[in-house]
C-alpha cells in the first residue's frame, strides 16, 4: 500500500474509531486483502458477463473502501453498483477503471 494512502486510512481509523496501533494494523491488513480480492472478483465477473455478480462485488468494494475512509473510490464503486442496466462493455470498462485506481493506490509495484 502506498504510504500516503495507508497514512490517510490509518488516520481515518484513529480519528473515527479511536483504534489503537495494533487494531489499526490488523484492520488495514484485512481491508487490503479484502479490497484486492473483491477487485479481482469484480473484474472476473464483469469480463465473464455476469453483471449481477459484478454489482455484488462493487457493493462489497464500496463497503471495504468506506470502512477505511477512501470515500472517492467508494463513490466509484457505488456508481457501478447503482447502475443495474450496464452494457457488458461499459461494466467491464468501469470495473477496469476502478480496479486500476485501486491497484495504483494499494500496490507498490503494479503488475
Amino acid at each position: 500500500m502506498r504510504n500516503a494512502v495507508k497514512e490517510a486510512a490509518e488516520r481515518f481509523l484513529l480519528e473515527t474509531y479511536n483504534f489503537n496501533d495494533e487494531t489499526r494494523a490488523k484492520l488495514m491488513e484485512k481491508a487490503i486483502k479484502e479490497i484486492l480480492q473483491n477487485c479481482q472478483q469484480l473484474l472476473f465477473s464483469a469480463f465473464s458477463k455476469e453483471n449481477a455478480l459484478a454489482i455484488k462485488y462493487a457493493h462489497r468494494l464500496k463497503g471495504n473502501l468506506s470502512a477505511i475512509g477512501l470515500s472517492a473510490l467508494a463513490e466509484e464503486a457505488k456508481q457501478i453498483e447503482a447502475n443495474k442496466a450496464w452494457s457488458e462493455r461499459a461494466l467491464s470498462d468501469a470495473a477496469m477503471a476502478l480496479c486500476n485506481k485501486i491497484t495504483d493506490k494499494f500496490c507498490d509495484a503494479a503488475p
